[in-house]
C-alpha cells in the first residue's frame, strides 16, 4: 500500500468510527483514540509548548470529540484535520485563559521600557479601535473567518472546519471581507497596523 492509500484508509476508517461515536459506540471512540492520540498530543504540544498542560488539552479535547461527532462533515475535510482543530481551538483556550503573573512596582520601575514611545502607542491604540470597529461592521461569517484565520492563524481547511462551511465559501468571505476591511479603514489605520 502506497503513502496516500494509507492517508485514505486512515481517514475512512476515522471517519467510520466519528459516525459510529455518534451512536455512543465506546469501542470506536477507544479505536479513534488509539490512531489519533499521538498525532493530536504532538498538536497539543506544539500550540501550547508545555507537555503536561498538552496532556490535559488533548483530555479535553477528546471530550469534545464525544459530545460533537455528529458535526463532523467528511465533505468538508479529513476526519484528522477536524480532530486537529478541535485540539488547537482547545489549547488556545487554554492559553487564553492563563493569568498573568503578577509584577511588583519595584521590578518594573527598574525595567527599560523597549515599547513604542506614547505617540506611536496611541496611534496604535486608535488603529486597533478602528478595526475592530470595522470587523464589527462585517457580517458575521466574514467577521468570524478573518478572526479565525488572521488572529488565531488556522488554515483555510481549519477555518472552514471550525465554521462548518466549505473551504471555497471561507475562501471567498475572507476575500470580500479584507476587500470591505481595506474600503472602510482610514488609510493612516492601515499603515498603523502594518
Amino acid at each position: 500500500m502506497t503513502r496516500g492509500n494509507d492517508g485514505a484508509a486512515l481517514d475512512a476508517a476515522l471517519t467510520r468510527h466519528l459516525t459510529a461515536i455518534t451512536q455512543g459506540d465506546r469501542a470506536a471512540f477507544a479505536a479513534l483514540y488509539d490512531l489519533t492520540s499521538a498525532k493530536l498530543y504532538g498538536v497539543a504540544v506544539r500550540v501550547v509548548g508545555d507537555r503536561e498542560i498538552a496532556a490535559d488539552v488533548v483530555q479535553e479535547a477528546y471530550l469534545t470529540v464525544w459530545r460533537r461527532a455528529a458535526k463532523f462533515d467528511r465533505a468538508k475535510g479529513p476526519a484528522l484535520t477536524w480532530l486537529a482543530v478541535i485540539v488547537r481551538n482547545q489549547g488556545i483556550d487554554v492559553l487564553r485563559k492563563k493569568t498573568p503573573v503578577a509584577v511588583a512596582d519595584e521590578v518594573l520601575a527598574g525595567t527599560p521600557d523597549d515599547g513604542p514611545p506614547p505617540d506611536a502607542a496611541v496611534a496604535s491604540g486608535q488603529a486597533a479601535r478602528l478595526v475592530r470597529d470595522a470587523m464589527a461592521a462585517l457580517p458575521e461569517n466574514m467577521h468570524r473567518a478573518l478572526a479565525l484565520s488572521y488572529l488565531h492563524d488556522l488554515s483555510i481547511a481549519e477555518v472552514a472546519a471550525e465554521l462548518d462551511a466549505p473551504a471555497n465559501t471561507v475562501k471567498s468571505w475572507l476575500r470580500r471581507g479584507l476587500a470591505r476591511l481595506h474600503r472602510e479603514l482610514p488609510a493612516d489605520a492601515r499603515e498603523a497596523l502594518g
